[in-house]
């Protein structure tokens, strides 16, 4: 009877994730990659950067092949991204049947596997890093990492926005 009550409320709890991951892809809100809490982005689709980096490429004055370029890299990166943020939601799905079926080693393995693809998207974030920086003059990554410093990457409102959605963390 105890077994059963604990299966019926995993499945609830499993069935009001997968509603609110529902509700938040029609928002537009994705999970934010440094502390899995929801914000929200803003589509930009088949146009690559949102507004606040086109700014930012107008003061870098970047050529028409270096933005087309740095649209191809972001597209790539993102998709990649969604991908394994996907498999990372299967994953956790996964460890919660194994938690409820109290199968321990399994619940291992999927840590494992769930460090692993966080561990992946960590080196794919310094890999896109890498490749946008690569396309720049010296004189455009000066420039760069002194926007980065100054936090305007994402504009002044974006920026305090998130200072205050990471305050405590």
């Amino acid at each position: 009877m105890r077994k059963a009550i604990v299966i019926v409320i995993a499945l609830l709890a499993i069935g009001l994730a997968l509603f609110a991951e529902k509700v938040n892809k029609e928002m537009g809100k994705t999970e934010c990659e440094n502390c899995d809490q929801p914000q929200m982005m803003k589509p930009n689709p088949g146009k690559g950067f949102d507004p606040e980096f086109r700014e930012m490429w107008k003061e870098l004055e970047l050529t028409e092949a270096q933005t087309k370029k740095m649209d191809q890299l972001r597209d790539n990166f993102q998709k990649t991204m969604n991908t394994n943020r996907a498999k990372l939601q299967n994953l956790e799905i996964d460890k919660q049947n194994a938690l409820v079926a109290e199968d321990w080693a399994k619940v291992k393995q999927f840590n494992k596997s769930i460090s692993d693809l966080e561990l992946e998207n960590a080196n794919l974030q310094v890999d896109h890093h890498q490749a946008v920086l690569k396309e720049l003059t010296a004189e455009q990554k000066t420039k760069f990492m002194e926007i980065r410093k100054k936090g305007m990457m994402m504009g002044p409102q974006h920026q305090k926005m998130k200072e205050q959605h990471h305050k405590g963390k």
